[in-house]
């Protein structure tokens, strides 16, 4: 009967490890693929030549086989004059390309809430891209939209404009809370990555506040920060010996406060913001330790989103989330010297091409 069970267990681990996954399932392996280092959000380009210098085989590919990858999944591209099966010297492959963020690390907190954000890797800020070509299976395509009519539509007045400050170049890696430099646990824990670290002092942070719109909802600001000083000879009335204040600077109008009682998690998330105090062109905020004046405090990230006018100030591109239905858009102050406009949308992979309107 032992030895049943005996075989039975080691039959079961052996079907596991069959059919377990090894993360290079997405590559064919009588392929050749052309790795491209991205360390910057944008949109991009790749010619005839630039093709050519590398080795691609632009004189002998199918271009609607054409395919990019990215951590394991196919990438939508457009691949100009595909439509004809050659590429020519005036064809390019276009897409939307960004660093490399944190979404990789995730799997490396055992607790998913305990990650401080996913706005960058705690590594490397470089993205791999790999570029191929099947020789039967057609790559996937962005969609191109060149509706031009807009007559009956109405655009909305605002978006939700939301920007992130986080740190790496100036910050600190932490270890998770509790832990001294001689040691460390081998997962990673709450509070573990890159942090602005700082003793007694204030951390601030400024976002760029233009065109606010008057209607929508109001602003909304998200800190994370933590405590990392634990003084138990010194505690308020309540028995807390840390706390936090999140303000405006310069004025130091408070937002809101919170205390702890040793090492933990400062979580702002209900941090709403009357529109007067929102500058015309920047608001600054900053955190401060008020219960122990010497108490360190590291900030992991400060968000803030508000109702922005479809105002372009003449700039050359925005990212914006839009979550409305609506399939109309309407900018102003786009610079007529300027090519026509283009929206991305990166979450379905469409490109709209637009128009632009001269008013007497």
């Amino acid at each position: 009967m032992k030895r049943f069970v005996l075989l039975s267990f080691l039959l079961i681990l052996k079907t596991v490890a069959y059919t377990q996954s090894y993360g290079n399932e997405w590559i064919t392996f009588t392929q050749d693929y052309y790795k491209i280092k991205i360390g910057k959000e944008g949109i991009y380009r790749i010619n005839y030549n630039t093709l050519q210098s590398i080795g691609f085989p632009v004189s002998s590919v199918n271009p609607q086989n054409i395919q990019l990858w990215v951590n394991g999944k196919e990438q939508p591209i457009i691949v100009s004059g595909e439509s004809d099966f050659k590429f020519d010297n005036t064809d390019y492959i276009e897409f939307y390309g960004t660093y490399n963020d944190g979404k990789l690390d995730a799997p490396l907190y055992p607790n998913p809430s305990e990650q401080p954000h996913q706005y960058m890797s705690l590594y490397s800020d470089t993205s791999l891209y790999f570029l191929t070509f099947s020789s039967s299976a057609t790559g996937k395509r962005v969609s191109v939209n060149n509706d031009k009519d807009f007559s009956s539509k109405t655009a909305d007045p605002y978006f939700n404009y939301e920007q992130a400050i986080w740190y790496k170049k100036n910050g600190t890696f932490w270890d998770g809370l509790g832990f001294s430099a001689e040691g460390f646990k081998s997962e990673y824990t709450e509070g573990e990555g890159w942090s602005l670290t700082m003793y007694g002092g204030s951390s601030s942070a400024t976002f760029l506040t233009p065109f606010l719109s008057s209607i929508g909802p109001k602003p909304y600001l998200e800190v994370l920060a933590h405590s990392r000083g634990n003084n138990m000879n010194n505690y308020d009335a309540d028995g807390f010996n840390n706390g936090l204040q999140l303000s405006f600077q310069p004025s130091g109008t408070l937002i809101n406060q919170k205390r702890l009682n040793g090492l933990g998690r400062y979580f702002f998330q209900d941090s709403i913001i009357d529109r007067s105090l929102i500058g015309n062109l920047s608001t600054s905020f900053s955190t401060f330790s008020y219960l122990l004046a010497k108490t360190a405090h590291t900030v992991s990230y400060f968000k803030l989103c508000y109702p922005r006018l479809f105002n372009l100030q003449d700039s050359s591109h925005l990212k914006f989330k839009y979550t409305s239905s609506n399939t109309f858009i309407k900018f102003s102050n786009y610079a007529s010297g300027k090519s026509k406009p283009i929206v991305y949308d990166i979450a379905n992979f469409t490109k709209s091409m637009g128009k632009t309107l001269t008013f007497a």
